[in-house]
C-alpha cells in the first residue's frame, strides 16, 4: 500500500476509533455514581484509551514525516497522461514532495527572485505607485509572494525544478489531482523549454502565459475528462487563492490572472490547430503580451517611447506591453 494511502487509512481509523472510544467513555462517565471497583475499571479504560490515541498519533506522525521527507508517489497513469497530452516526455523523473506552508512560501520567493530579482521588483513596485497601478505603501513583492503561496495546493519550484504539494493535498480528490496535473505540465514544459532570462516584464509575462496557460488549459482538460467519466462537477481546489486574487488591486489582479485566462486561451489556439503548431509555440514563444492577446495576428515589434529629459532621476525602466497599457488605462 502506498504511503499516502496508509496515511489516509490511519487518519480515518484514528478518528473513528478515537470518537467511538471517547463516546463510550463519556457515556459511562455520565452514569449514576459508581462504586469503587467500577470507578477503578473506568479509570483503567480511560488510561488504555489515552494510550491507544497516543499510539495512533505517533503512527500518523511517522507516516506524515515519511511523506514530507521522501518523494510523493505520483501515479504512473497521471505522468503518462500529462506526457501524451503535451506530446513531450520528462527529461528527468518529476520530483514531487509534500511541503509545509513555509517551504511553499520559500519556493514562491525563489521563483520571484529567479524571474525578477528582488531589487528590480521593489523598484517596479515604486514605478507602479507613480503610475497609479498600486496604492502607496503596498509592496509589490509582498503581494505577489502572498498570492503565489497562500491557499495553494502546490507550487512548481522553477529554481529547483521540483513540485511541492501542500500538506492538505488529497491524492484521492479529483480537483486536487487536477492541480498536480497542472504543476506537472509546468514542470514538463520547463524541462523541455527552459528560459531563465527575459529582456523585459512584457517578455516574461508572455513566456509565463505560454507555460502557465498551457498547464491551466491541461488542468481543464483533465477535469473535463473526469467529469465526463464520473458525471460529476468539481469545486475549485484552491478557493482561498481565488479570494486573495479577488481582493487585489485591479491592475495586479489583471497581471496575475493573465496567464491563467488569456494564456490558457492562447495555448488552446495552437493545441487545436496541430501538434506542430503546439510544439512551435514552445520553441518560439511570443515575446510580447500583445502576441498572446492576438494569436491570429502576426507579432509586431514593440515601439520605443521616449520622453523629454527633465533632469529627474529614473527610478525604474521596463516594458509593460499591451497588457500593462490596458490595465493602466482601464480605469480611465
Amino acid at each position: 500500500m502506498s504511503p499516502e494511502r496508509v496515511f489516509q487509512v490511519l487518519t480515518v481509523l484514528g478518528l473513528a476509533a478515537g470518537g467511538w472510544l471517547y463516546g463510550d467513555y463519556w457515556k459511562k462517565s455520565n452514569l449514576p455514581p459508581l462504586d469503587n471497583d467500577s470507578a477503578a475499571t473506568l479509570r483503567a479504560e480511560n488510561s488504555e484509551l489515552v494510550q491507544r490515541v497516543d499510539t495512533l498519533e505517533e503512527e500518523l506522525a511517522q507516516v506524515r514525516s515519511m511523506l514530507s521527507k521522501g518523494p510523493f508517489p505520483v501515479p504512473d497513469d497521471i505522468i503518462s497522461w500529462v506526457e501524451k497530452d503535451y506530446d513531450m516526455v520528462f527529461l528527468k523523473n518529476p520530483n514531487v514532495r509534500l511541503a509545509s506552508p513555509t517551504k511553499i512560501r520559500d519556493a514562491a520567493h525563489a521563483n520571484l527572485r529567479l524571474i525578477y530579482g528582488e531589487v528590480d521588483l521593489e523598484n517596479e513596485g515604486l514605478a507602479w505607485e507613480l503610475l497609479g497601478l498600486l496604492p502607496p505603501n503596498q509592496r509589490l513583492f509582498t503581494q505577489l509572494l502572498f498570492v503565489n503561496s497562500s491557499g495553494v495546493k502546490g507550487i512548481c519550484d522553477l529554481s529547483e525544478q521540483r513540485i511541492l504539494l501542500s500538506e492538505n493535498f488529497d491524492a484521492m480528490s479529483v480537483p486536487d489531482r487536477s492541480v498536480l496535473v497542472r504543476l506537472l505540465g509546468q514542470l514538463l514544459a520547463y524541462q523541455n523549454y527552459p528560459k531563465k532570462e527575459w529582456g523585459s516584464r512584457d517578455e516574461w509575462q508572455a513566456w509565463e502565459a505560454v507555460h502557465t496557460g498551457s498547464a491551466a488549459a491541461q488542468q481543464s482538460r483533465f477535469l473535463r475528462r473526469n467529469t465526463d467519466t464520473n458525471e460529476a462537477s468539481w469545486d475549485d481546489p484552491e478557493p482561498a487563492r481565488e479570494q486573495l486574487l479577488n481582493d487585489l488591486e485591479p491592475a495586479l489582479q489583471g497581471f496575475c490572472n493573465f496567464p491563467f485566462i488569456e494564456g490558457a486561451d492562447f495555448s488552446r489556439y495552437f493545441f487545436i490547430d496541430s501538434r506542430a503548431a503546439w510544439a512551435g509555440m514552445f520553441q518560439n514563444p511570443p515575446s510580447t503580451t500583445a502576441a498572446v492577446l492576438h494569436p491570429n495576428q502576426k507579432e509586431r515589434e514593440a515601439i520605443d517611447i521616449s520622453f523629454p529629459n527633465s533632469g529627474s532621476e529614473i527610478i525604474h525602466e521596463n516594458t509593460i506591453g499591451e497588457l500593462g497599457l490596458r490595465l493602466w488605462l482601464e480605469p480611465l
